[in-house]
């Protein structure tokens, strides 16, 4: 299969694999992704202090800002040395051309037979158990002697107003390309969280409601007559409408505003949602009681 695979795109999952400390899934996606600074939209340069890639653009209206930092609450996973002990393994790295160079042995934090304890009590087969013990505390060698972690922040703001930030720690990479790469996913994760945090502080968007209303009047002889009023526009930012259930009672006052022996029927209607409401009314529409206690008007 690797025969067959264009050259630029298996140099690029070797140069991501980093000599088997990257997993093969990630090292893949990022191989088939490309050049992570064009994928990420933004602009990078260097840090004077820290020499780690800094990133900065505009994504959707949203000011980026990335940056790495050594990630100093990361603690090492074990220790080299060149005594020999117990919980000691030695190091793959070390030869007579590097002895000066690179410790004997590691002392992982957790050592092999640990592990193989805890995979044992997990139904691991013994063989199957030491197997996998000793790729963790390989593993852990390896991101050891690779050096330090990073901690990458992405704080996203909106006309100078910070709205997000986001930050991971415990990352691993000696290439810029795999720390850009951890960078756009938390960009990602960075956005969605900004664009909840500027709805929120947004104003609702006004909405006019559509009344239609029909007024009746019966007369002393008994007939009645029945009129359509013209459709007309109630504005949510005029009258401080929360609903269309409150647009149909404040029509009910515009139609009647005399409180007319009358009686009227009120559609409102959310021309956003498409949410109506109908209020009906017999007589004065207004909610004050202006009779006194024999009946007489006040």
């Amino acid at each position: 299969m690797l025969a067959t695979l264009d050259a630029d795109l298996l140099a690029r999952y070797r140069k991501h694999r980093n000599n088997f400390t990257t997993p093969a899934k990630y090292a893949w996606q990022w191989a088939k992704a490309g050049d992570p600074r064009e994928a990420s939209g933004l602009t990078w340069t260097y840090s004077n202090s820290t020499g780690f890639p800094l990133g900065h653009g505009e994504i959707d209206g949203f000011e980026i800002r990335v940056r790495f930092d050594y990630d100093g609450y990361q603690s090492p996973d074990g220790v080299f040395t060149d005594t020999p002990s117990e919980r000691a393994i030695r190091n793959p790295r070390w030869d007579r051309a590097t002895r000066n160079e690179r410790y004997r042995y590691y002392i992982p934090e957790v050592s092999v037979q640990e592990h193989v304890d805890g995979l044992r009590a997990l139904g691991y087969a013994r063989h199957d158990a030491w197997l996998t013990a000793r790729g963790y505390v390989l593993a852990d060698l390896t991101i050891d002697a690779e050096g330090d972690f990073a901690v990458c922040t992405v704080t996203v703001l909106r006309d100078g107003i910070e709205l997000a930030e986001e930050s991971v720690g415990h990352i691993h990479g000696t290439e810029d390309d795999d720390l850009i790469f951890v960078a756009v996913d938390i960009v990602q994760d960075a956005l969605s969280t900004a664009r909840e945090a500027l709805a929120k502080l947004s104003p609702p968007a006004p909405v006019q409601y559509a009344v239609t209303a029909t007024v009746s009047r019966t007369s002393d002889t008994g007939w009645t007559s029945t009129r359509q009023v013209p459709t007309f526009l109630l504005d949510s930012r005029v009258q401080g409408i929360t609903s269309a259930e409150h647009a149909a009672r404040i029509a009910l006052d515009v139609v009647n505003a005399f409180g007319d022996p009358i009686e009227v029927s009120v559609t409102a209607l959310d021309t956003a949602v498409a949410q109506t409401r109908e209020v009906s009314a017999t007589g004065s529409t207004n909610t004050t009681d202006t009779t006194t206690e024999n009946g007489d008007p006040a």
